[in-house]
């Protein structure tokens, strides 16, 4: 089984100094590779799509380094949550992306939150409260998908009522990159469905891969959240916006919305 943490550093230290060998080393040639929020987006495929996108992102940001804040792994599939930094005009972004680590080792597909339009000069805005993991297991896996998905079908029956019972007094909501005190219950309020994708876990960190929609939109993001000694959440870190939402007729053909079935 691959040391994911290894696997993380290993990549933020080759971002900063060499992104070609970083594609090299941590991607499998056949990547594939979607984003999380612009969901008409088309997803690089392969290695080749995957150096001219580094060679673009080099450009655009002089100097980039990746800051790893948590990494959550799993058996099947991890979430990482880092911070990119531009250090020549001093500025940040918050990202996320979630990794499938085949048999070589190597990330196959990979689901990811950037967006460089949202930087800010101020790091702690774009880092976000991450408060410490007990690293208590709470159960089994099965455990925490229960306390995801009823997290999920309680934003769409009541969201206030479901807030209230999961998070504990003082939690910290945010949409990571807008500073603390976001509203989410407000924020979920007019969406029929929110269908829980993967769940990675570690201790008291729980990170939730989603799509949301409506009638006619959808996105997709991820929520981070970190449990108290009761199971209630001290910290809600939310990767996702629903104006960035998409008619679902303009989602690109070759996103898969949940896991493809070859890494399963």
């Amino acid at each position: 089984m691959t040391d994911v943490h290894s696997l993380a550093i290993r990549f933020a230290d080759l971002w900063a100094v060499n992104h070609h060998q970083m594609v090299d080393e941590i991607y499998a040639p056949t990547i594939h590779m979607e984003s999380m929020a612009a969901l008409e987006r088309p997803p690089v495929e392969g290695a080749e799509e995957l150096h001219a996108l580094e060679d673009r992102l080099a450009a655009m940001i002089p100097q980039h380094r990746h800051e790893l804040i948590r990494v959550i792994p799993g058996d099947r599939v991890s979430c990482l949550e880092t911070m990119v930094v531009g250090p020549t005009t001093a500025e940040y972004a918050p990202a996320c992306v979630w990794w499938w680590v085949d048999a070589q080792g190597e990330v196959a597909y990979e689901v990811g939150w950037f967006d460089w339009e949202v930087r800010s000069t101020d790091s702690h805005v774009s880092h976000g409260l991450v408060p410490p993991n007990d690293h208590r297991r709470r159960g089994d896996d099965g455990w925490y998908r229960m306390f995801a998905e009823g997290l999920a079908d309680g934003l769409i029956a009541d969201p206030r009522m479901a807030l209230t019972r999961l998070l504990a007094p003082g939690c910290v909501v945010e949409v990571v990159g807008d500073g603390p005190g976001s509203d989410i219950g407000a924020a979920v309020s007019g969406l029929h469905r929110i269908e829980v994708h993967e769940v990675a876990c570690d201790g008291a960190v729980v990170a939730i891969l989603f799509t949301a929609g409506d009638d006619e939109r959808v996105s997709r993001g991820t929520f981070v959240l970190t449990l108290d000694g009761e199971d209630r959440a001290t910290s809600l870190r939310a990767y996702w916006r629903w104006t960035l939402a998409v008619r679902a007729d303009a989602v690109h053909p070759s996103l898969h919305l949940a896991l493809p079935g070859s890494l399963k």
